[in-house]
C-alpha cells in the first residue's frame, strides 16, 4: 500500500474532495454515486452529510479499486 498510497497521496485525496465545493468543479458526479453504491454505501448512509464527505468516500473507493487491480 505504501508503494502507491503514501501520506501525501492521502492528503491529496482529502484536498481533492474538499475542492468539490469550489465553483467550476465537477463536484459529486453520477460516477461517484455509482461507485459508492457498488461498495454497498447507499444514500441512507450519506444522508445529511456535506458533499465533500461523499466525494472523499468515493475517492477512497476509487483507490481501493486501483489497489485491487494492481494486486488481484
Amino acid at each position: 500500500m505504501k508503494k502507491y498510497h503514501n501520506f501525501v497521496d492521502r492528503n491529496a485525496i482529502l484536498c481533492k474532495a474538499i475542492r468539490v465545493c469550489e465553483p467550476g468543479n465537477r463536484g459529486f458526479t453520477q460516477e461517484d454515486e455509482e461507485r459508492l453504491r457498488s461498495f454497498g454505501l447507499g444514500a441512507c448512509l450519506f444522508k445529511d452529510v456535506p458533499v465533500w464527505l461523499k466525494k472523499w468516500a468515493s475517492l477512497i473507493c476509487e483507490y481501493i479499486e486501483f489497489e485491487q487491480s494492481v494486486h488481484p
